[in-house]
């Protein structure tokens, strides 16, 4: 008889916390479904039936829809506004090195090496700063490491403690 209350009341505990959780109000398809309607203002013709995974799935092979980004960038429920730290974005950094001088390049992956390019000259961090580019942050290796690709001492430590017989399989 404890065996069979207990089932009922491990029961009476996942129904309370799982019922709460079903019946959220800002599930993820929600959001899913005003973005899809946002992109539907927009000309993009994803049809109405799609709902949840089947939308990211028709717009994942639809790349090439005309208005596509034009739409995305409409309908972005948190819109860049920037770096993280408050700093220019992309295309303002852009717009503004092209204003000192500079040819950026377009795309943003071809940026951020540049960027750094540029910040080990001091005539390219003075520009880079007068764009409002905080500066290529210099991370140095933990002395304590290694070089990489090194045991931790503690690594160490540990198998040199353990012995043969442990690690050596049997047959």
């Amino acid at each position: 008889m404890k065996r069979f209350l207990t089932i009922i009341a491990a029961t009476a505990v996942a129904a309370t916390i799982t019922i709460p959780a079903v019946a959220d109000n800002g599930s993820p398809s929600d959001e899913l479904a005003t973005f899809a309607t946002c992109l539907r203002a927009h000309d993009i013709p994803i049809p109405a039936d799609l709902e949840g995974v089947a939308i990211k799935e028709w717009v994942g092979a639809h790349p090439d829809t005309a208005g596509l980004d034009d739409a995305f960038k409409a309908c972005d429920p948190n819109p860049p506004h920037g770096a993280k730290d408050g700093g220019p974005g992309p295309e303002e950094l852009r717009a503004c090195l092209t204003g000192k001088g500079l040819t950026p390049p377009a795309r943003l992956d071809e940026l951020k090496p540049w960027i750094l390019q540029q910040s080990q000259t001091a005539a390219g961090k003075d520009t880079l700063k007068a764009c409002g580019f905080a500066g290529v942050e210099d991370r140095h290796a933990n002395e304590d490491a290694g070089p990489c690709g090194a045991d931790k001492p503690q690594a160490k430590a540990s198998r040199a403690q353990r012995s043969k017989t442990q690690t050596t399989p049997t047959t």
